[in-house]
């Protein structure tokens, strides 16, 4: 096998700096938000990226299918093989024609979902000037929405490169392209807020982003098509003929992804989108500053385990048992100890780190902002343990995530109509979570990659004691 998916210390100290910049940019820019917005002008933006979400969702996993497809054909897998739960052991080369067909079929795929992104886009916009009409005004918010939108779509769009991108394994081209932008994107943002510009100066910066990062996505791709350019000639030219069975293939496991992402936008986002019916701005201001650095606290101390996934399919396409228990373990702990320390930093010190800030905003008070921070491990850890499962073409959870989430939005509004308290909001999330999808899951994940409770202290021990 040839082992295109090798990772150093380089990769991942750069996908700690890509992370950090990426999930943090929120905050280092926090400071310049929260002096030049109103708190209601703060919940608009967050709604606007509640609405961007939204929208991501119309990709319905074909990116997390293309990537997987992608990773296969790069470790030399034949096309017969992904149907397959896989067990199997790819070739010593990558199968440049099947990667060549998955690329030139999720362009296609995409430019098929950003028509309908448009239309929502479109009627999105009378949910915005409903819900701004009597405290903001309300044609600054519409030229931020349609400068928004615009990015919204180019993103969209661009998703086709990033899955090609990240089921390459191109780690560290990946989170380059994220440094730069997001970098970029801070001193925009930064700029046109200290002008003045608020709400459209955050969309202006958004937009500047959203075309850099297809700029980007597509000279790394491009490299990609110029390696083998006869297999490629040869991918377009039948592409007509293949791309019927290539897009059933991909849409069939994409199904799942898709209930998965949804069940995700629901338990995340959508409350942000629902809460401005039945409570006023400031109170949706607070819940989402504080979900922003929950979220903020799952993203970092996930880097490690995100950036080894695609090296977990590799071995279990290499068959590479060992390894692969080695990979999962240490890196399921890494970001167990992250997230806990994280937590504790801003249950403790998180009112005083605003302070710091200037913040007009506070955090949740404390027993509200202990149970978000559950549910943000819980589905962080759901995420993981579904990721590594669908790996090997599994995707048994999906039914049981979807039951989940709608049991939990239906419990949610009922909460807000009788009693409309956030605590209770966020406990009836964990409570559900907990009572199957979190142990259940975890505990597929860990038989499928051959891992007992005590792998989890034993192996990261071993591997800081082979350093000395």
């Amino acid at each position: 096998m040839n082992n295109i998916f090798t990772i150093g210390r380089r990769d991942v100290l750069i996908s700690y700096v890509g992370y950090f910049l990426k999930f943090f940019s929120s905050i280092i820019v926090l400071p310049f938000i929260l002096s030049s917005l109103t708190t209601s002008e703060y919940a608009i933006w967050n709604i606007f990226l509640a609405l961007n979400a939204f929208v991501i969702l119309f990709d319905m996993g074909y990116g997390v299918v293309i990537s997987r497809y992608t990773m296969y054909a790069y470790s030399g897998a034949k096309e017969t093989d992904i149907e397959k739960k896989l067990r199997t052991k790819g070739s010593n080369e990558p199968n440049y024609f099947f990667l060549y067909q998955i690329m030139i079929a999720s362009k296609k795929i995409y430019s098929k979902i950003g028509k309908y992104v448009v239309i929502v886009l479109i009627a999105m916009t009378f949910y915005i000037l409903y819900i701004t009409k009597s405290s903001i005004n309300m044609s600054e918010v519409f030229i931020a929405w349609v400068i928004f939108s615009i990015s919204v779509y180019i993103n969209m769009l661009v998703l086709s490169e990033a899955a090609i991108i990240k089921g390459l394994g191109k780690i560290k081209e990946l989170q380059l392209i994220t440094i730069i932008n997001t970098t970029l994107g801070i001193i925009i943002k930064i700029a046109l807020l200290q002008l003045g510009f608020k709400l459209i100066g955050l969309s202006i910066a958004y937009l500047a982003t959203a075309i850099l990062l297809a700029v980007q996505y597509l000279k790394v791709t491009n490299i990609i098509r110029k390696v083998k350019e006869v297999d490629y000639e040869k991918a377009k030219s039948t592409f007509d003929n293949q791309f019927k069975k290539t897009f059933e293939v991909i849409s069939r496991k994409s199904r799942g992804i898709g209930g998965v992402l949804i069940s995700n936008f629901i338990q995340n986002q959508l409350i942000l989108l629902i809460a401005p019916i039945y409570l006023s701005l400031k109170v949706v201001g607070t819940y989402g500053l504080s979900w922003q650095l929950v979220s903020v606290i799952g993203a970092l101390s996930s880097v490690t385990f995100n950036t080894y996934l695609m090296k977990m399919g590799n071995l279990m396409v290499r068959n590479s048992r060992e390894k692969l228990k080695e990979t999962f373990s240490i890196s399921t702990s890494i970001f167990t100890m992250l997230f806990a320390i994280g937590a504790l930093i801003l249950i403790l010190f998180g009112e005083e780190i605003l302070k710091v800030f200037n913040s007009n905003t506070n955090v949740l008070p404390s027993i509200p902002l202990i149970i978000m921070l559950l549910q943000g491990f819980i589905l962080q850890s759901i995420q993981k343990s579904t990721n590594v499962i669908s790996l090997s073409n599994d995707q048994s959870y999906v039914k049981a995530l979807i039951i989940s989430s709608t049991i939990i939005i239906s419990l949610q509004i009922a909460i807000l109509n009788f009693i409309p308290n956030i605590t209770y909001v966020l406990l009836c999330n964990v409570i559900i979570q907990l009572s199957y999808n979190f142990w259940k899951w975890s505990k597929t994940s860990m038989e499928q990659c051959d891992v007992v409770f005590s792998d989890f202290l034993r192996l990261p021990l071993k591997k800081i004691r082979s350093y000395f």
